[in-house]
């Protein structure tokens, strides 16, 4: 508490003069047990970063990136905690910086949770990332799913992962960036791969099962896909549409569903004639 308003009284000359031992104490203090410490770090760090910018995020930022990628450290869960605090109070300006170095290829299992715990606390802007995240996502469940059938245990582990981390992300995002994010999601079901479209099928269902927020507006575009899917060739992709289907019918009240019955019988009938 006592940093932060040393840093709020501060100059910007003040500050970059004395920015390495600041920039030191902010760090350790972000990695702290005691979660009002951690708060009160991110809101120091909130004042580094408004009066010296991408210098602050330059500092602090990749070397809690370092710790949460690696996890034989005792520094892991800690550094964790501490970016998520940052991330709390600077989503919007500070994702586009960390996404792309956790979704570097293939996905690690540190990185793997990293990105589903830093979803639960950026959900007002996880969806301006969903363009970058939800074909790496989908492609890694592919890849390792791939490998899981030839007895890959590790492999198999790693998909679990990755399942329990895209449902974090479809259900954290928040009402504002729904239709930004059903867009996004929804061209994963559209690959020339039939196990890329089973993916992207899955993770509609786990949208559709797992966020809270009123997704109404957006009911009819996932019906269009959905169904449209019907015409799939691959089994897998056909299964995968019947339990997304089915966790649409549980999700939304009926006399809501009933209003697109004249919407699907149109389609299936353009479907049938096509």
């Amino acid at each position: 508490l006592g940093l932060t308003e040393v840093l709020q009284c501060a100059t910007r000359k003040q500050i970059e003069d004395y920015l390495p031992p600041l920039v030191s104490t902010v760090q350790e203090a972000l990695c702290d047990s005691d979660q009002d410490v951690r708060h009160q770090a991110a809101v120091a760090f909130q004042t580094l970063y408004k009066l010296c910018g991408s210098e602050a995020v330059d500092a602090v930022v990749p070397v809690l990136l370092d710790q949460v990628s690696d996890d034989t450290s005792g520094n892991h869960e800690k550094a964790l905690f501490g970016l998520c605090q940052v991330l709390k109070l600077r989503s919007k300006e500070l994702l586009p910086e960390i996404v792309p170095r956790l979704l570097a290829t293939p996905m690690s299992r540190p990185h793997i949770n990293a990105l589903g715990t830093i979803a639960e606390v950026t959900g007002s802007s996880l969806h301006l990332l969903a363009s970058k995240i939800l074909p790496v996502l989908t492609s890694e469940l592919v890849r390792t799913d791939a490998l899981a059938k030839d007895d890959d245990a590790d492999a198999r582990e790693l998909n679990k992962a990755l399942e329990a981390c895209v449902l974090k992300i479809v259900s954290a995002v928040e009402e504002s960036g729904i239709q930004w994010f059903a867009v996004e999601m929804l061209k994963e079901c559209n690959s020339e791969d039939p196990a890329h479209r089973k993916w992207g099928v899955k993770i509609v269902g786990q949208f559709i099962a797992g966020n809270q927020t009123d997704f109404a507006p957006q009911v009819t575009m996932l019906l269009k896909e959905l169904v449209g899917c019907f015409t799939d060739f691959d089994t897998d992709v056909l299964v995968a549409v019947r339990d997304s289907l089915n966790a649409l019918v549980k999700a939304r009240p009926i006399d809501e569903l009933m209003e697109h019955i004249e919407f699907l019988r149109n389609m299936i009938v353009s479907m049938c004639s096509d």
